[in-house]
């Protein structure tokens, strides 16, 4: 069955391994989802941006043949100490969905039902982010 867990705020998360591309004001940047629910996602990187950020992310989700772009927004961030590190805990950032077209929200969803299926079984997902295909 797919990892799924229940967050606090009340909708779910699903486990992913995604490359995730950041469109600032005045800059670029990539990182590496590692879970996202209907609102957001979490975003593992070194250098989380300043809360309040706005963005326009693009990534694409594992099996699912669809370039996903969504006006964000950094929600929150998180800088581990070296003991969380050592536990296995990362540096990383939460980024709001704003604004999603339709076919994206649609896509997501649909996403969403295979996860909750058991469809994309955690054997099944690629085991690096090597393995992630570029659009």
């Amino acid at each position: 069955m797919s990892e799924i867990q229940e967050d606090r705020r009340g909708f779910f998360r699903h486990k992913i391994k995604s490359l995730v591309d950041f469109e600032l004001p005045h800059d670029f940047m990539s990182a590496f989802a590692t879970n996202i629910g209907e609102k957001g996602m979490y975003v593992e990187t070194l250098n989380p941006l300043p809360i309040g950020t706005k963005a326009v992310v693009r990534f694409i989700l594992y099996r699912c043949d669809h370039v996903f772009e969504v006006r964000s927004t950094i929600l929150w961030k998180i800088k581990r100490n070296q003991e969380e590190k050592l536990s296995g805990l990362t540096d990383g950032m939460g980024v709001g969905f704003d604004m999603m077209d339709e076919e994206d929200r649609q896509k997501l969803s649909d996403y969403f039902v295979l996860c909750e299926s058991g469809e994309l079984e955690k054997e099944d997902q690629p085991d690096s982010y090597e393995s992630q295909e570029s659009y």
